[in-house]
């Protein structure tokens, strides 16, 4: 990909091949099938700030994006799923605008508007793996827009602690959203779900107690409901309403630093269940733990770091399938135990 600025407008360009071929062993001797596609799209777009007074800031921005996905798929043992020179093209725009409130030093509040869009991923329009449901390339998948709005602000009581709170409300059209068909093969297709709301508030707090020790958390509330159709003001799967974090960065000597923290995710419902009506995933609360070693050797950058995420060696899910409207028993996919990790870095 390629982006290019002369500010306030850029312009940027990507083009990203995708080839695979798939093998029915693990010494690759026969050959079941060969994707060959390409995803390649061309946008720019212009932002600016402007002063309307000494402490009030307006601002304003516009995004055109042409892309297009395209390519071929060949299965040597199931015919059927052959498909060739197949395309899709998205045009796509969206703009916004802003006001923002200069308070003091630090603080501000603002409120924005703009409208959204998400352009499909490859494999969303292209079924290449053998889970679909006679469509093989989704000629029919549209394009996700919408109008986003919210409100908020970073207030600083003290220099070193800084209170956020933002509000917010994204209404969305066409979201992607992958329904089974047969639960037995695991086939299905991604559709366009029509209309959902998401309303929500994001709350963040951090204190820095300079050379001893940072302080920071933040929570999230997020409701995500279907806005029409059979399942008007259901609760959208695999979206939790709660979402909290909470760490420490302890400095020591040095150039030691430990970092302390807990992550605590809410219940959500199930792939799949767009009506409400079988068990929930269930919330999890996660603690983890890094230390970090940054010395400095002239112009040399040396950073390493060990860490233990999941310490408790929670068994949880952030993934399953309702499987119940089927008469089956639902699908979960497990998550990593108690895992160790360790890394290092140089910069000169």
């Amino acid at each position: 990909g390629v982006q290019t600025c002369a500010l306030p407008i850029c312009v940027d360009y990507y083009q990203e091949p995708y080839k695979k071929k798939f093998f029915n062993d693990r010494e690759r001797t026969s050959q079941l099938s060969t994707a060959d596609f390409t995803r390649e799209s061309l946008g720019y777009y212009i932002r600016d700030e402007f002063s309307l007074l000494k402490n009030l800031i307006f601002s304003a921005g516009y995004r055109f994006e042409r892309a297009s996905i395209k390519g071929s798929n060949v299965d040597f043992y199931t015919p059927g799923n052959n498909f060739s020179d197949q395309e899709n093209t998205y045009n796509a725009e969206a703009y916004e605008s802003g006001l923002t409130w200069l308070l003091g030093k630090k603080s501000k509040v603002f409120a924005k508007y703009a409208t959204v869009y998400r352009i499909p991923f490859l494999d969303e329009v292209a079924s290449f793996n053998g889970w679909n449901a006679g469509t093989l390339f989704n000629t029919e998948l549209e394009k996700e827009k919408g109008i986003s709005m919210e409100v908020g602000t970073e207030f600083y009581p003290l220099d070193n602690l800084k209170i956020g709170l933002t509000l917010f409300r994204i209404d969305m059209e066409n979201e992607i959203q992958w329904v089974t068909t047969d639960p037995t093969t695991g086939a299905g297709k991604n559709q366009n779900v029509g209309k959902t709301q998401h309303d929500g508030a994001e709350f963040s707090i951090s204190y820095l107690w300079e050379k001893q020790v940072k302080f920071y958390g933040n929570y999230t509330y997020h409701k995500a409901t279907f806005e029409d159709g059979a399942n008007n003001k259901k609760e959208m799967p695999l979206v939790p309403q709660h979402m909290a974090n909470a760490g420490l960065e302890i400095y020591l000597p040095f150039n030691i630093t430990l970092r302390p923290e807990i992550r605590h995710v809410g219940d959500a419902f199930l792939s799949g269940d767009n009506d409400n009506s079988t068990e929930k995933l269930e919330a999890y609360t996660l603690l983890n733990f890094y230390v970090h070693y940054k010395p400095t050797f002239g112009k040399l950058g040396l950073t390493a770091f060990f860490g233990v995420d999941n310490i408790a060696d929670v068994k949880y899910s952030s993934f399953g399938i309702d499987y119940a409207q089927w008469g089956m028993e639902n699908f979960y996919y497990p998550m990593p135990g108690r895992t160790f990790k360790a890394g290092i870095s140089f910069e000169f």
